[in-house]
This record gives C-alpha cells, sequence and structure tokens, in this order.
C-alpha cells in the first residue's frame, strides 16, 4: 500500500502519507476508507493531514481522486494538505469549491505546520 493512514495519538487529527507508486484504483479508496473509520470516532472536528511530499501529483491523479475522495468523506473531516508544488496547492483551492463539496481545506508546506494549525484549532 501506498498510501499510510493513521490517528495521531487520541487526537482528532488523522495523518495520511501518500508514497510512490499510486494505484488510483485502490489507493484513494483506502485513504477515504481508513479516514472515515477514525473520523466517525469523533463528535468534534477532525484534521485530516494529506502529506504529498513523497509523492509528485499530477494534474489527472488530481481530477480523478479529488472529486470522490471530498463527496465520501466524512462531514466532520476538514483537508489539510501537505506539499511543496503548485498542483497541490491548487488541489487545496479546489476543495473549497461547490461542485467538490465545498470543504474548509488549508495548504501548508510541511507536516509540522499542519500539526501545528490543527492542534491550535483543537484548543481553541
Amino acid at each position: 500500500m501506498t498510501v499510510v493512514v493513521k490517528q495521531v495519538a487520541d487526537e482528532p487529527i488523522i495523518l495520511c502519507t501518500i508514497y510512490e507508486p499510486v494505484d488510483m484504483s485502490v489507493d484513494p479508496q483506502k485513504n477515504r476508507d481508513l479516514s472515515n473509520t477514525i473520523a466517525r470516532k469523533f463528535t468534534v472536528p477532525v484534521y485530516r493531514i494529506i502529506d504529498f511530499t513523497h509523492f509528485e501529483l499530477t494534474f489527472e491523479q488530481l481530477v480523478a481522486g479529488l472529486s470522490e475522495d471530498i463527496r465520501f468523506s466524512e462531514s466532520n473531516i476538514v483537508m489539510l494538505i501537505v506539499g511543496r508544488d503548485e498542483l497541490v496547492k491548487f488541489q487545496t483551492d479546489v476543495m473549497a469549491q461547490q461542485q467538490y463539496g465545498g470543504r474548509e481545506a488549508h495548504y501548508f508546506t510541511s507536516v509540522d505546520d499542519a500539526l501545528a494549525f490543527a492542534r491550535q484549532r483543537i484548543q481553541g
């Protein structure tokens, strides 16, 4: 499996790390399903960090994975997208559009920054 999904300690934070190669017929669904299983444990917002720093996203992969992932993700998930290129940033912007679910999504260049953001929001 090229996608590793885990809950961070007992916090409402999910860390999804994506590695090459990605099987677009299986990996996006596994990522979403494992994330949803964790998110269902909580009634509060759950911060899902998706780390693209080990993977070079193509436009075709963005389109194929994005619409299904957003539509079928639990409604309490807030997307925190980590990457270092414009396509990953673009993906974050697209997530907020209504046709892709109008999700709250934020872009970061490091997992540490995304974790800090999530923890700040959790603490209020």
